[in-house]
Protein backbone atom coordinates (compact mmCIF):
# COMPACT_ATOMS: atom_id res chain seq x y z
CA UNK A 1 0.00 0.00 0.00
CA UNK A 2 1.33 3.36 -0.74
CA UNK A 3 1.50 4.99 2.83
CA UNK A 4 2.66 8.73 1.63
CA UNK A 5 0.81 12.04 1.65
CA UNK A 6 -2.07 12.39 -1.56
CA UNK A 7 -0.81 14.18 -4.12
CA UNK A 8 2.88 13.69 -3.37
CA UNK A 9 5.51 12.66 -5.78
CA UNK A 10 7.04 10.65 -3.39
CA UNK A 11 6.50 8.76 -0.67
CA UNK A 12 6.78 4.76 1.27
CA UNK A 13 5.51 1.94 -0.39
CA UNK A 14 4.71 -1.17 1.68
CA UNK A 15 3.58 -4.49 1.46
CA UNK A 16 -0.18 -5.16 2.23
CA UNK A 17 -1.10 -7.19 5.07
CA UNK A 18 -1.08 -10.62 3.08
CA UNK A 19 2.32 -10.22 1.93
CA UNK A 20 5.04 -11.50 4.12
CA UNK A 21 7.54 -8.93 3.35
CA UNK A 22 10.79 -11.05 4.12
CA UNK A 23 10.00 -13.56 1.23
CA UNK A 24 10.10 -11.13 -1.22
CA UNK A 25 13.31 -11.92 -3.69
CA UNK A 26 13.96 -11.47 -7.57
CA UNK A 27 11.60 -8.58 -9.42
CA UNK A 28 8.95 -6.86 -6.92
CA UNK A 29 6.36 -5.84 -9.51
CA UNK A 30 3.81 -2.83 -8.30
CA UNK A 31 1.06 -2.35 -10.22
CA UNK A 32 -1.00 1.31 -9.27
CA UNK A 33 -3.90 1.60 -7.95
CA UNK A 34 -4.24 -1.33 -6.27
CA UNK A 35 -7.42 -3.24 -6.81
CA UNK A 36 -7.68 -6.14 -4.48
CA UNK A 37 -9.25 -8.38 -7.40
CA UNK A 38 -8.40 -8.00 -11.37
CA UNK A 39 -4.91 -8.54 -11.86
CA UNK A 40 -3.56 -11.57 -13.15
CA UNK A 41 0.26 -12.13 -13.27
CA UNK A 42 1.84 -14.38 -16.20
CA UNK A 43 5.21 -14.67 -15.24
CA UNK A 44 5.98 -16.87 -18.43
CA UNK A 45 5.19 -14.21 -20.32
CA UNK A 46 6.14 -11.17 -17.88
CA UNK A 47 2.31 -9.33 -18.56
CA UNK A 48 -0.20 -8.23 -16.40
CA UNK A 49 -4.04 -9.08 -17.55
CA UNK A 50 -6.45 -6.96 -15.82
CA UNK A 51 -9.65 -4.86 -16.47
CA UNK A 52 -9.71 -1.25 -16.89
CA UNK A 53 -13.12 0.54 -15.83
CA UNK A 54 -15.26 1.96 -18.62
CA UNK A 55 -16.28 4.83 -16.28
CA UNK A 56 -13.86 7.31 -14.62
CA UNK A 57 -14.89 10.01 -12.18
CA UNK A 58 -14.33 13.79 -12.71
CA UNK A 59 -11.41 15.41 -10.93
CA UNK A 60 -10.57 19.16 -11.73
CA UNK A 61 -7.37 20.18 -14.03
CA UNK A 62 -6.56 16.00 -13.50
CA UNK A 63 -7.89 12.60 -14.94
CA UNK A 64 -9.64 10.72 -11.50
CA UNK A 65 -8.72 8.79 -8.77
CA UNK A 66 -7.76 5.36 -9.79
CA UNK A 67 -8.20 5.61 -13.68
CA UNK A 68 -4.55 6.14 -14.36
CA UNK A 69 -2.39 2.86 -14.12
CA UNK A 70 1.85 2.68 -13.14
CA UNK A 71 4.04 0.23 -12.85
CA UNK A 72 7.09 -0.22 -10.97
CA UNK A 73 9.95 -2.85 -11.11
CA UNK A 74 12.60 -3.41 -8.47
CA UNK A 75 15.58 -5.70 -7.24
CA UNK A 76 15.83 -3.87 -4.48
CA UNK A 77 12.83 -2.09 -3.39
CA UNK A 78 12.97 1.14 -4.42
CA UNK A 79 10.64 1.87 -6.92
CA UNK A 80 9.72 4.62 -9.88
CA UNK A 81 5.98 4.15 -11.07
CA UNK A 82 5.99 4.58 -14.69
CA UNK A 83 2.68 5.59 -16.06
CA UNK A 84 1.31 3.36 -18.67
CA UNK A 85 -1.70 4.99 -19.86
CA UNK A 86 -2.16 8.04 -22.45
CA UNK A 87 -4.50 10.96 -21.67
CA UNK A 88 -6.77 12.86 -23.88
CA UNK A 89 -7.97 16.23 -22.83
CA UNK A 90 -11.72 17.80 -23.45
CA UNK A 91 -11.87 21.32 -22.93
CA UNK A 92 -15.41 22.87 -22.77
CA UNK A 93 -17.27 26.12 -22.08
CA UNK A 94 -20.46 27.13 -21.37
CA UNK A 95 -22.65 29.70 -20.10
CA UNK A 96 -23.68 28.35 -16.26
CA UNK A 97 -25.21 24.84 -17.88
CA UNK A 98 -24.02 21.88 -15.52
CA UNK A 99 -22.38 18.79 -17.16
CA UNK A 100 -22.90 15.49 -16.21
CA UNK A 101 -21.09 13.11 -17.73
CA UNK A 102 -18.49 13.30 -20.82
CA UNK A 103 -18.72 10.40 -22.79
CA UNK A 104 -15.28 9.26 -25.40
CA UNK A 105 -15.81 6.80 -28.14
CA UNK A 106 -13.15 6.20 -30.90
CA UNK A 107 -15.36 6.18 -34.70
CA UNK A 108 -13.40 2.86 -35.69
CA UNK A 109 -14.72 1.52 -32.35
CA UNK A 110 -11.33 1.17 -30.98
CA UNK A 111 -11.62 -0.80 -27.34
CA UNK A 112 -10.74 2.15 -24.67
CA UNK A 113 -11.41 -0.17 -21.37
CA UNK A 114 -12.15 -3.85 -20.34
CA UNK A 115 -9.88 -6.52 -20.83
CA UNK A 116 -6.15 -5.75 -20.93
CA UNK A 117 -2.79 -6.83 -20.75
CA UNK A 118 0.65 -5.10 -19.89
CA UNK A 119 4.05 -6.00 -21.02
CA UNK A 120 6.31 -5.85 -17.92
CA UNK A 121 9.58 -5.54 -19.82
CA UNK A 122 8.55 -2.72 -22.43
CA UNK A 123 5.16 -0.93 -20.30
CA UNK A 124 2.92 -1.53 -23.56
CA UNK A 125 -0.70 -1.69 -22.20
CA UNK A 126 -2.42 -3.41 -25.18
CA UNK A 127 -6.37 -4.51 -25.26
CA UNK A 128 -8.04 -7.73 -25.53
CA UNK A 129 -10.21 -6.23 -28.17
CA UNK A 130 -11.94 -9.68 -28.68
CA UNK A 131 -13.21 -10.31 -25.67
CA UNK A 132 -14.85 -7.66 -22.41
CA UNK A 133 -14.09 -4.73 -24.58
CA UNK A 134 -15.04 -1.83 -23.18
CA UNK A 135 -15.54 0.76 -26.50
CA UNK A 136 -16.99 3.91 -24.72
CA UNK A 137 -15.02 5.53 -21.43
CA UNK A 138 -17.49 8.17 -19.41
CA UNK A 139 -16.33 10.11 -17.44
CA UNK A 140 -18.85 10.99 -14.39
CA UNK A 141 -19.47 14.31 -12.71
CA UNK A 142 -21.61 13.04 -9.72
CA UNK A 143 -24.37 15.98 -9.63
CA UNK A 144 -22.67 18.27 -12.00
CA UNK A 145 -19.29 20.35 -13.29
CA UNK A 146 -20.83 24.09 -14.23
CA UNK A 147 -19.24 25.20 -17.10
CA UNK A 148 -17.91 28.89 -17.97
CA UNK A 149 -16.16 30.89 -20.15
CA UNK A 150 -13.04 29.66 -19.06
CA UNK A 151 -12.65 26.25 -20.36
CA UNK A 152 -13.12 23.70 -17.98
CA UNK A 153 -10.57 20.45 -18.44
CA UNK A 154 -11.89 16.83 -18.71
CA UNK A 155 -9.26 14.21 -18.79
CA UNK A 156 -9.75 10.65 -20.27
CA UNK A 157 -7.47 8.22 -18.90
CA UNK A 158 -7.52 5.31 -21.88
CA UNK A 159 -5.11 2.79 -23.30
CA UNK A 160 -2.53 4.27 -25.42
CA UNK A 161 -3.64 3.67 -29.04
CA UNK A 162 -3.98 5.48 -32.79
CA UNK A 163 -7.64 6.75 -33.61
CA UNK A 164 -7.55 6.31 -37.13
CA UNK A 165 -10.48 7.82 -37.80
CA UNK A 166 -10.77 10.23 -34.98
CA UNK A 167 -13.33 10.30 -31.89
CA UNK A 168 -16.67 11.17 -30.90
CA UNK A 169 -17.20 12.78 -27.84
CA UNK A 170 -21.20 13.46 -26.31
CA UNK A 171 -21.64 15.42 -23.40
CA UNK A 172 -24.74 15.31 -20.96
CA UNK A 173 -26.39 18.27 -19.01
CA UNK A 174 -27.54 17.81 -15.75
CA UNK A 175 -31.16 18.70 -17.35
CA UNK A 176 -31.25 15.75 -19.42
CA UNK A 177 -29.46 17.63 -23.72
CA UNK A 178 -27.04 16.17 -25.27
CA UNK A 179 -24.53 17.66 -27.18
CA UNK A 180 -22.46 15.56 -29.57
CA UNK A 181 -19.00 16.62 -31.39
CA UNK A 182 -16.69 14.25 -33.74
CA UNK A 183 -13.58 14.61 -34.57
CA UNK A 184 -13.10 12.97 -37.94
CA UNK A 185 -8.95 13.36 -38.38
CA UNK A 186 -6.72 10.69 -37.03
CA UNK A 187 -5.46 11.43 -33.32
CA UNK A 188 -2.09 9.75 -31.72
CA UNK A 189 -2.41 8.99 -28.17
CA UNK A 190 0.98 7.78 -26.71
CA UNK A 191 1.70 6.41 -23.10
CA UNK A 192 2.54 9.12 -20.70
CA UNK A 193 1.33 11.79 -22.90
CA UNK A 194 -1.60 14.34 -23.62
Amino acid sequence: CYCGETGSRVGIIAPSEDVDASALSGDILILYPYRSSGYTYISSKNTFSLTLPGVQSYRASSYGEGSNMMLGVSTDREFVLRNLMGWLRISLTGNGERVVSVALTGNSEEPLAGRASIDVATLAMTSSSSRGAVKTITIDCGAGVELTSAPTDFYFAIIPQTFAEGFTITVTRDDGCVMTQTASREVVVERNGI
